[in-house]
């Protein structure tokens, strides 16, 4: 049991609920006595602590340090650089002996052609040569020429508005 006195300073550790009983019967009595239930609850806080486990890891450290390594004086540079070489495989090609040779030798060959005749084509006579020649057609235009345009123009429309007027205010609700 723990009383209030000490339900106030150790709030964090527990916590007190103190209920009444239930009285079923005549409340004008006065020989009953009131019960006071106390049910304690008691909190546990975990505590941290540490654990140990021991994990087995290789570390590596690059440690920097200076390599001497000895370098002739000129240095040679080679660079290998392809070339491109054409190689001849000799095949062997059957020849036949003797070798005959065909060389073409330009001479003049003579066409028979027939001699000139002359060839008649009818012509009608006289002949009609067409051509188109522009000439200037008149057109007759009535004088003086009316155009049809249409011009706008403001056209005022008078409305009643009534005195004073009348103001509608309107309210927008979100």
């Amino acid at each position: 049991m723990v009383s209030c006195a000490e339900d106030i300073a150790s709030d964090d550790k527990s916590k007190n609920v103190e209920k009444r009983g239930l009285h079923l019967g005549d409340y004008g009595h006065s020989h009953h006595h009131e019960h006071i239930k106390t049910v304690t609850i008691e909190k546990k806080i975990p505590v941290p602590y540490t654990v140990t486990k021991h994990i087995p890891y290789t570390v590596e450290k690059k440690v920097p340090y200076e390599v001497k390594v000895h370098v002739p004086e000129p240095y040679i540079v080679e660079k290998k650089v392809p070339v491109h070489v054409k190689e001849y495989v000799k095949v062997p090609v059957h020849v036949p002996k003797p070798y005959i040779v065909e060389k073409k030798v330009p001479y003049e060959v003579k066409v028979p052609v027939d001699k000139p005749y002359e060839v008649k084509v009818h012509v009608p006579q006289p002949y009609e040569v067409i051509k188109k020649i522009p000439y200037e057609v008149k057109v007759p235009v009535p004088q003086p020429y009316e155009v049809i345009k249409k011009v706008p123009y403001e056209v005022k429309v008078e409305v009643p508005v009534p005195k004073p007027y009348e103001v509608i205010k309107k309210y927008h609700t979100k």
